[in-house]
């Protein structure tokens, strides 16, 4: 693509999507006493666009064209047309990411008839856009376990974390030996955290950062009463569930800023009666069946469950005994996994297909 701008001289610029070009200043071509300059801009950001090669002309050329060649094959060709006196264009490089060499040849004439060929060599380089992705699912903040993805090799990662006062406890900056992919970020935990940010920067000087702010929301819950053995959702299920839907929902809509990250957590309990491992199995089953009755009922956030048994009671009971308020569930609406606690007592959900 070529477009066209006022100038004020000969000269050549480029501007690359990224964070750093490479090239210099100094006379690139002549013809009688006229000299033509260039000079290498650094660019600033991949959004910006394509690397732009500028040519300005301080006399009027027509016919002008320009050839780039790349590593010794022609790479791409634009016929400029005409540019007026201090006009310039401006030459769209077709280059996504990488390092390359170019040699350019610019090629016009005057109103006399007089040709120009200028042969310029630069190389540029774009840099792929920093990119950080927080794998949320795998955070565990009760034990200083940040895990994050990098689309391209990192140099150094950078953590800040504040507690639940807004207090920065945590500041801390570590080598990673230019890797990529998942980078697991660790350090000792606070008992509360309010805020976490994830900085990587690569060995070019670029950097990004990415801000947790971790929040939890629990939602009141009604008894839940599953036949002995069963983790069929009956009609008196569904209603009560119903209830605890619309609560769902407008702790969603209460947070609408966040509904991107936003997950919700089931955990399942029983009461005493049974063998422990059943229990518990029969618990996750449970966790499952809600799970999927809020998905089948308009909750497309993710949903997670996991069974806790008789492990957890609310109503503290012998063995073999029927207790309606132990069999019950805690929904949990949040952005990462829930601390673990008295009702959570470990962390291992399990993602609903």
């Amino acid at each position: 693509m070529v477009r066209r701008r006022a100038g004020h001289c000969i000269a050549v610029g480029l501007m690359v999507g990224g964070l750093l070009m490479f090239g210099g200043v100094g006379a690139v071509g002549q013809a009688g006493e006229r000299h033509v300059d260039y000079h290498v801009d650094h660019g600033k950001s991949a959004e910006e666009g394509p690397p732009v090669l500028t040519v300005e002309s301080p006399v009027g050329l027509k016919d002008v064209e320009v050839v780039l060649k790349r590593e010794g094959d022609v790479h791409q060709s634009e016929q400029v047309g005409t540019l007026g006196p201090g006009g310039s264009a401006e030459i769209e490089i077709d280059q996504s990411s990488g390092h390359h060499h170019y040699q350019a040849s610019v090629r016009g004439s005057d109103a006399d008839g007089t040709e120009y060929d200028f042969e310029l060599r630069f190389e540029v380089r774009v840099i792929e856009e920093l990119e950080v992705e927080l794998l949320r699912d795998d955070v565990d903040l009760d034990q200083g376990l940040i895990p994050v993805r990098v689309n391209r090799p990192v140099e150094r990662v950078e953590l800040q974390v504040a507690d639940g006062e807004g207090s920065q406890v945590v500041q801390e900056e570590r080598s990673v030996d230019n890797r990529r992919g998942r980078i697991d970020v660790e350090f000792d935990a606070p008992s509360d955290i309010s805020e976490a940010k994830v900085t990587v920067r690569d060995s070019d000087g670029s950097w990004t950062t990415y801000t947790l702010e971790p929040f939890w929301v629990e939602i009141p819950q009604q008894v839940i009463n599953f036949d002995t053995g069963d983790a069929t959702v009956d009609d008196e299920a569904a209603a009560r569930l119903g209830e605890t839907r619309d609560k769902i929902m407008e702790a969603m809509d209460d947070r609408d800023e966040h509904r991107s990250e936003m997950r919700l957590y089931v955990a399942g309990y029983t009461d005493t009666v049974g063998p422990a491992d059943m229990n518990l199995r029969l618990s996750e089953e449970r966790a499952q069946s809600i799970a999927r009755w809020f998905r089948d009922q308009g909750i497309e956030i993710p949903i997670y469950y996991q069974g806790f048994g008789q492990e957890v009671l609310a109503v503290e009971t012998p063995d073999n005994t029927a207790e309606e308020q132990n069999r019950r569930a805690v929904y949990i609406l949040g952005n990462t996994p829930p601390p673990t606690s008295g009702d959570i007592p470990r962390s291992n959900w399990q993602r609903l297909r």
